[in-house]
């Protein structure tokens, strides 16, 4: 008997019997993974994530998504590398936004990131309103992340602002001033409340 199974299992209908388990697996793995898409907004991207449905449930989970930006520099060998990254997103909250910076290391933790609106034109640049804190959460080996909550009127001020800047202080005692691209970031905001 495990003879006959052998020179099946060998043979071409071996061979369909394999790939038709394997194309089972895969597509039942396929279903449980959830679905992502990404849509580019000018300097800013939404992506969403939709999990997929719990088995047995006719419930569709909620999409989660998020919109984020980031500012690069170019370093001596020429290569762009992030110097920040901001995500803005809704994860867990009703009304309310988080907002994550990710910031190079050697930063000082207790000063945190704020989020400044540009001054008007013919105010003092040093002058802008600040419109959000997040507070240093960890760092890792290559970068530091902060987290803090946006109120939805806040975050449809940043979208309406000329610009923006992104400030925290880095060792030894250095304000760092970056400005941050609002281009497509209102369409982005659009995106992200639907």
């Amino acid at each position: 008997m495990f003879s006959i199974a052998k020179s099946i299992l060998r043979g071409p209908v071996g061979i369909w019997l394999i790939c038709a388990g394997l194309a089972a697996s895969a597509s039942a793995q396929e279903a449980e993974q959830p679905k992502r898409t990404t849509e580019v907004f000018g300097d800013w991207v939404v992506e969403c994530v939709a999990p997929p449905a719990k088995e047995g449930s006719t419930e569709k989970p909620r999409e989660q998504c998020e919109m984020r930006t980031q500012v690069t520099v170019r370093g001596d060998d020429d290569v762009e590398r992030p110097l920040i990254q901001m995500g803005i997103g809704q994860l867990g909250l009703d009304k309310d936004f988080w907002i994550v910076v990710q910031t190079p290391l050697k930063v000082l933790l207790q000063e945190g990131v704020e989020i400044v609106l540009n001054a008007a034109e013919g105010d003092d640049p040093d002058a802008g309103e600040a419109l959000a804190q997040s507070h240093f959460l960890y760092c890792q080996q290559t970068h530091c992340v902060s987290q803090g909550l946006m109120k939805p009127a806040e975050l449809d001020a940043l979208a309406g602002a000329d610009g923006a800047r992104v400030i925290f202080v880095a060792f030894p005692e250095k304000k760092l001033e970056i400005p941050v691209s609002l281009d497509g970031m209102s369409a982005a905001l659009a995106a992200l409340k639907k």
